[in-house]
């Protein structure tokens, strides 16, 4: 079990890693929820090595990547719902007229 934990932590290593460089490469967007959950995932498997191998430090930051994640991923998703009720700015603008010709006073 303990070479097991030892390969789950490398996995969720590599998953922070990978998820870092695309974020660099313009490959995946900092802000998306995409980018939240491979974090929250990259944390959980981190933090699940980590209770075979005891590091108080690295289980704190873990914990705080979970939290951050969901709240992320809470204010993203709440957020979205949000603006799909909204009716767009381009539905409550105004027309302007066709010509000036529809401008005129009737005679």
């Amino acid at each position: 079990m303990f070479e097991f934990a030892n390969m789950i932590g490398l996995m969720g290593a590599a998953v922070y890693a990978s998820a870092y460089l695309m974020v660099q490469l313009d490959q995946l967007d900092g802000n998306s929820p995409l980018f939240s959950l491979t974090q929250l995932l990259a944390a959980c498997l981190v933090l699940f090595s980590l209770t075979y191998h005891f590091n108080v430090a690295s289980i704190a930051t873990q914990i705080f990547f979970i939290t951050a994640s969901i709240v992320g991923l809470v204010r993203k998703t709440s957020s979205r719902v949000n603006t799909m009720d909204q009716p767009s700015p381009r539905s409550m603008a105004v027309s302007p007229p066709a010509a000036l010709s529809d401008m005129r006073p009737p005679l």
